[in-house]
Formats: structure tokens, C-alpha cells, sequence
């Protein structure tokens, strides 16, 4: 009766949801305030103006951290998350430049995180991240990047970049020991091909990304 109840307790946990407080705007979005269930106040800014804060064991630790939607657009919505370290809730360290991770799925039996943004072409184009953790930090494990190739060049002071549309260019990387990423796989590919191949170019990636994971 008792393992049931703390199943019961977990799993309601889990589905805990709530809405933040607005309190203030900055030219990024709007200042929210949540008060998490131990008491403590939270503040984040968020383009979202009424976001539902969610309840999920985001670092399988088997306590529920808090996730609040920072940015919410067609086929991309991004995460911060607060998680519990013992004492309070505390903001993960992200390793990116974006408003938190995007479309993110949890991997809890690898302990592994995959991010990623849909960029266009029905999701053909995109940057998918996996992240594992390191206390309460992030750090990236791989990256797979499918994206038209780019070129650069210049002529005095005029410098010209150009996108070959024509192209896809898909790699899969992870870091180096000095922080330089390490290619694993590289193709680049037409996009005239792309119907009938795409399919195959995206298990391909995959198989990369995950492989030895």
C-alpha cells in the first residue's frame, strides 16, 4: 500500500501544472514569478504572456523539477528548466545562446536529453542536440546540423555570403578534448534527390548521433 501511495504521490507530481504570475515586461518578453510548492520564488522572462509551468523529472533524479515555456511558436517551443539539487530549485545551465532548449525529449534509461529545432523544409532542415548532465549544468554530447551549405567571399572591403539552396549539407559532431568539435559524419547531398531520399539521409544521421549511446 505504501509503494503504491509514493507511485500515486510521484505520478500526480508529475502532472502538477500551474500558471505563472506576470509582473513586468523587458524588451525579451515578459518577467514571470512562480512560487514553486517549498515556497520559493521564481523569475524568469518568457515571450509567453500566461505560460504553464510543468512539473518533470528533467534529470532523473526521481524528483520533479520545474519546466517553464520560454518561447512557443508553430514548430518550435523552447525550455528552461529549475531543478531541485537537494535544497531549492536552481536554473540549469544551458550551453547555448538560445531562450532554453527546444522540443526537448527525455532519454531517463541513457540519462541523455535531445533538443532539437525544426528550421524549415518540414523539419529536413534542423539542429538536434543530446545533452547529459553534470550536476546542474548541461553539457552537449552530440550534434547532427542539416542546413544549406554556406560560403563567404570577399572583395576590398565588400564581404559576400552566399547559400546554396540546391544543397544539404548534413553533419553529425562532438566535442573535442579542447572544446573544438569533432566531426563523425559529413555529407552533402542534392536537393532535387530529397523525396525519395530523405527518409534514408535522416535514419542515416540518427544512427550516427546515437551510435554508442
Amino acid at each position: 500500500m505504501k509503494k503504491f501511495a509514493g507511485c500515486l504521490m510521484m505520478t500526480l507530481l508529475l502532472a502538477a501544472t500551474a500558471y505563472a504570475e506576470p509582473v513586468g515586461r523587458t524588451q525579451d518578453g515578459y518577467i514571470h514569478r512562480y512560487t514553486a510548492q517549498n515556497g520559493q520564488e521564481l523569475y524568469y522572462v518568457s515571450q509567453v504572456e500566461d505560460p504553464l509551468v510543468l512539473m518533470e523529472d528533467v534529470n532523473f533524479d526521481g524528483v520533479a523539477d520545474i519546466v517553464v515555456p520560454t518561447v512557443q511558436g508553430a514548430t518550435n517551443a523552447y525550455y528552461e528548466f529549475f531543478v531541485w539539487d537537494g535544497a531549492r530549485y536552481v536554473l540549469a545551465s544551458l550551453p547555448t545562446d538560445e531562450a532554453g532548449l527546444p522540443n526537448y525529449v527525455l532519454y531517463p534509461e541513457k540519462g541523455l536529453i535531445l533538443a532539437t529545432s525544426n528550421n524549415g523544409s518540414a523539419g529536413l532542415l534542423h539542429e538536434t542536440t543530446l545533452y547529459c548532465w553534470e550536476g546542474t549544468t548541461l553539457l552537449e554530447v552530440r550534434r547532427a546540423v542539416s542546413e544549406h551549405p554556406e560560403g563567404f567571399s570577399s572583395e576590398g572591403e565588400i564581404i559576400t555570403q552566399t547559400t546554396d539552396m540546391s544543397k544539404l549539407k548534413m553533419t553529425v559532431t562532438e566535442p573535442g578534448e579542447e572544446g573544438e568539435a569533432v566531426v563523425l559524419w559529413e555529407e552533402t547531398m542534392d536537393m532535387q534527390d530529397a523525396p525519395e531520399n530523405e527518409s534514408a539521409w535522416l535514419q542515416q544521421e540518427e544512427e550516427v548521433l546515437w551510435n554508442g549511446l
